[in-house]
């Protein structure tokens, strides 16, 4: 029996064995995910007589600035939290974004798939795609099938 498992693109294992397969998973640890604030935390973030909308808009214009001082996961918070108050498509595309530089692929295709379906002008539409490809062709090299043969088949 002949068993090929591939992981990431990094691992490959080659078993050959009579009667039972026994596979060993090696990865390197993942940073961990930022969690998605609450509500309620979210709206601790604002100002007083701040609108949830304007909140949301500052909050992002913040994560922005982070993203240029190398901040990523604290830029990551600030578009989440702006997403919880008002989801407005800049901080979706943002999450989108800081996710993939995060290399985080998986969970940043749903934001660019919503950011897609936003009203963007031709050369915003143009920087999601970019963005969506990408991550298509991460999620695609990262992940491959598992083939086990078996005698007798089954």
């Amino acid at each position: 029996m002949r068993v090929r498992y591939a992981f990431m693109n990094r691992i490959v294992v080659m078993c050959l064995c009579t009667s039972l397969v026994a596979g060993v998973l090696i990865t390197t640890p993942a940073p961990a995910d930022a969690a998605v604030p609450t509500r309620e935390q979210a709206l601790k973030l604002k100002r007083a007589g701040e609108s949830d909308d304007g909140a949301a808009a500052r909050l992002n214009e913040e994560g922005k600035v982070l993203v240029r001082t190398g901040k990523y996961y604290e830029a990551l918070d600030k578009f989440h939290a702006a997403l919880v108050l008002f989801p407005i498509s800049n901080a979706i595309f943002n999450v989108g974004s800081m996710l993939y530089t995060l290399k985080q692929y998986e969970e940043a295709f749903p934001y660019l798939e919503q950011t897609l379906r936003a009203p963007l002008a031709p050369e915003q539409r143009a920087v999601v795609l970019k963005y969506r490809a990408n991550v298509l062709s991460f999620v695609k090299t990262s992940h491959r099938a598992v083939m086990v043969r078996t005698n007798p088949p089954g």
